[in-house]
């Protein structure tokens, strides 16, 4: 591998990291002016205009023509993705960016879950000691964390947002296995234009209802700067990053370092609106963490080559 692709990879990973530990604080200051739907609406709108010179450039590379069957094909992912996006917005009205980053994380369950289902080719997982113990792990870090509330928190908001969190979890993972599937043949950046351009057109309903779809033009100018900026950074510009990273690094490498993320949203949710945790969800939250990159780093074991083995004997 070339040592400059690399070394670039790497900066993209711990930028893409930096950038996608601030969608919960982002998301947090916007509510009370956008709302929920409001607020996604207009983050991924901004979000598919960014992506446009990019769309263009990889059609003309590829000679491609959109055609109805490619806009439907990218409609399949695109509304588990409203949903979760919706759900990850909500817990925000009852709980904390920090805390919500950190039991975000129990998430990548699901998405294990999932993939055992649907894909028999990860289905060596389950038999990987390393994944086991990582799964247990991250499963007891996140009931830790749920079952230890703080005592100066109501039990009831403390639930509901648990509530929407939790609901992330399998919208995020059936999204991730939606994506596998079907971005084959346009291929990651052509198909996450798109996937933008209907996420955006699936929370214009929920926005009209909400009723907030003018508040651009009445709420500070601060906000709306945080808006574009929000769109720009964490949709716009972290997935190209991300993707790049990923053919460069792997898969594994990339999931395990995005775990951190909680770490840089603990420490700006502290500052921004005085979020401190507690010792017990730092303990429990350092677990789950520490099992989700366990798990990640598992790997599939080498296939036994017959021939090998009789030559092995032979020698011995």
């Amino acid at each position: 591998m070339n040592q400059r692709h690399r070394s670039i990879a790497i900066f993209a990973l711990s930028l893409t990291t930096l950038i996608w530990a601030a969608p919960p604080l982002f998301q947090k200051y916007l509510l009370p002016s956008f709302g929920n739907a409001t607020q996604n609406f207009y983050r991924y709108l901004i979000g598919f205009f960014v992506s446009i010179p990019f769309l263009i450039g990889r059609l003309r590379e590829r000679k491609l023509k959109l055609r109805w069957h490619h806009l439907g094909l990218m409609l399949l992912p695109s509304i588990p993705n409203v949903l979760h996006q919706y759900a990850g917005v909500a817990c925000l009205e009852y709980l904390m960016p920090g805390f919500v980053s950190l039991f975000g994380k129990v998430g990548i369950l699901f998405s294990f879950g999932l993939s055992y289902w649907m894909f028999r080719d990860e289905r060596w997982l389950f038999r990987s000691g390393l994944f086991l113990a990582g799964f247990v792990l991250a499963f007891g870090g996140g009931m830790g964390l749920v079952l230890l509330k703080p005592g100066h928190v109501e039990a009831a908001p403390f639930y509901k947002g648990i509530f929407w969190i939790v609901a992330c979890g399998p919208l995020w993972a059936f999204y991730s296995v939606m994506i596998k599937k079907t971005t084959e043949e346009l291929g990651v950046n052509i198909s996450f234009s798109l996937i933008s351009l209907w996420t955006s057109l699936g929370f214009l309903p929920l926005a009209l209802w909400e009723g907030r779809l003018a508040a651009v033009v009445d709420v500070p100018w601060q906000a709306n700067v945080i808006l574009v900026v929000s769109a720009i950074l964490a949709i716009g510009l972290a997935h190209p990053l991300y993707y790049y990273s990923v053919r460069i690094l792997g898969v594994s490498v990339c999931q395990v370092v995005l775990l951190a993320t909680p770490i840089p949203a603990i420490l700006s949710s502290a500052y921004l609106f005085r979020e401190v945790l507690t010792v017990p969800q730092t303990v429990f939250g350092t677990i789950l963490i520490v099992g989700g990159a366990m798990a990640c780093l598992a790997r599939k074991p080498a296939p036994i080559d017959p021939a090998r083995d009789i030559a092995t004997s032979r020698d011995a």
